[in-house]
């Protein structure tokens, strides 16, 4: 009840890619994840740690673009060459255009500020083929936030997405040349379609040193990511070894050389 409360109105997504990694399965990737690593602390992987694993839908705008394209370019091609003491350049000039319209579907923002960007970023993509329309019992037995950046916000960073698949774009279309200089590069973004999507992650938080870790799972791929606390008394330990054993080759070493 009190997540139907939370998720209606202008909170009511419309679709969700549902969890098909189960929270055996997240606990058995993050101990693939992080049990061999021989510098974490004791209770990092203990079993009442492991507990507190979370399954969480995550709000997102996938977003629909259409960008009307106008480049105009000139390019160089410059060849040099010498026939006994004479040097001759030869410079050729050609007028670039690239018009049209290009439609990118599913642009992908996070639309929640209370979680690491670059964390988040790690885990994707998700497969979009698998988003449904949303359904409430898609919820049972799993979190779920609301976002917390709006449309008006998230449109810049849209924007800037596709600005930056266009200017991709046009280095992949216009090769071939020497030199190319820009004579105009307009594009007109027409954001036309909005989702509000919920994709699914596991979350496990730790606190060590007064930082808190964070270590992610995609609930859809089971693709991993986080940071791993070092237990500085573990590290220690291993220092004092490596310097109880280099000072004593050393101080045979001395006694041989004598």
């Amino acid at each position: 009840m009190i997540i139907s409360d939370r998720l209606e109105g202008n909170f009511l997504p419309n679709r969700i890619i549902p969890f098909s990694i189960d929270k055996k399965k997240a606990r058995d990737l993050f101990m693939k994840w992080a049990g061999n690593k021989h510098f974490v602390p004791n209770d990092f992987t203990g079993k009442s740690q492991l507990e507190k694993i979370t399954g969480i839908y995550l709000p997102y705008w996938w977003v629909d673009c259409k960008a009307d394209i106008d480049y105009l370019a000139e390019g160089r091609n410059i060849r040099v060459w010498r026939v006994g003491q004479t040097e001759y350049t030869e410079t050729k000039k050609y007028e670039i255009v690239r018009q049209g319209k290009i439609d990118i579907n599913n642009v992908t923002e996070l639309a929640f500020t209370k979680m690491d960007r670059n964390l988040l970023n790690g885990i994707g993509p998700y497969n979009e083929k698998e988003a449904i329309p949303f359904s409430m019992p898609y919820l049972s037995g799993f979190f779920a936030e609301q976002y917390n950046i709006t449309r008006e916000e998230a449109k810049p960073l849209i924007k800037g997405q596709v600005d930056k698949y266009y200017s991709y774009l046009v280095n992949e279309l216009v090769t071939g040349y020497n030199m190319v200089s820009n004579v105009r590069n307009n594009i007109n973004i027409d954001l036309n379609k909005w989702n509000y999507t919920l994709l699914p992650a596991w979350i496990l938080t730790y606190k060590y040193n007064n930082k808190t870790y964070v270590y992610a799972v995609n609930g859809q791929t089971g693709k991993s990511f986080g940071e791993l606390p070092l237990s500085n008394s573990k590290l220690n330990k291993v220092f004092g070894m490596i310097f109880a054993v280099t000072s004593a080759i050393l101080l045979l070493g001395g006694m041989f050389i004598w």
